[in-house]
C-alpha cells in the first residue's frame, strides 16, 4: 500500500513533535514508515522545517496544496478554529483527500500538529492537486 500523510500545524511548531505523532499514527494503522510515498499540507506550510524533516525521514516528496483546494474537500471532522486560522475547515484530512487518498481513520493531533493517514491508489494522484500561489498569511510573517 502507498501511504500519504496529511499534515496540519502551526508555523514553527517543533519537528520532533511531528515526527513522534506521525510515527504513532502509522503504528496505529500497522503501517511501516517506509510505506509513506507522499507528505502533503497547506502550501504555506510545505516549507516548514518540521514538514521537511518528516519528508526527509520518510524519503517522500512534499506536495503543497492551495487553501481553495483544501476547502473544497468533504472532510469528516471540520474545525471552525482551523477555518478561521487558514481559510479551510480542514488541513490534514483535506490534504490527503486532495491528493486522491482515502482516509484510513480519524486524524491524530498533538499540541501543535495534526496528522491524517491515507492510502493512495497504486500510483497516487499528486497531479490531481491544483497548486496555486497563496499570498502570505498574516500569522506567517
Amino acid at each position: 500500500m502507498s501511504v500519504v500523510l496529511g499534515l496540519g500545524g502551526r508555523p514553527d511548531a517543533p519537528a520532533q513533535e511531528l515526527l513522534t505523532l506521525a510515527a504513532a499514527a502509522l503504528a496505529e494503522h500497522g503501517l511501516d514508515p517506509a510505506a509513506v510515498s507522499l507528505v502533503t499540507t497547506l502550501d504555506r506550510r510545505a516549507g516548514a522545517e518540521a514538514v521537511l524533516a518528516l519528508a526527509a525521514a520518510s524519503g517522500a516528496p512534499v506536495q503543497p496544496v492551495a487553501v481553495e483546494t483544501l476547502a473544497a474537500q468533504p472532510c469528516p471532522t471540520p474545525s471552525g478554529r482551523v477555518l478561521a486560522a487558514v481559510g479551510s475547515p480542514s488541513v490534514a484530512e483535506a490534504a490527503v483527500l486532495a491528493c486522491g487518498g482515502r482516509l484510513l481513520g480519524p486524524r491524530r493531533a498533538s499540541r501543535a500538529w495534526t496528522v491524517a493517514v491515507g492510502a493512495l491508489p497504486a500510483a497516487g494522484r499528486p497531479d490531481a492537486v491544483r497548486v496555486t500561489a497563496t499570498p502570505p498569511h498574516p500569522e506567517d510573517r
